[in-house]
């Protein structure tokens, strides 16, 4: 699924920087950002 985001540039900048550092794209960084966040949330319902 594809979903529009707008962020801040300073997150845009730093974004790209990590993505070109492990050789990946800015949206892999983001989906596994976000499979992080949902973990640490589903531990803390529970």
């Amino acid at each position: 699924m594809r979903i529009p985001v707008i962020i801040p540039d300073e997150h845009h900048e730093e974004l790209r920087r990590i993505a070109y550092e492990e050789k990946s794209s800015m949206s892999e960084e983001v989906r596994k950002a976000i499979a992080e966040y949902l973990e640490r949330k589903r531990k803390n319902v529970t």
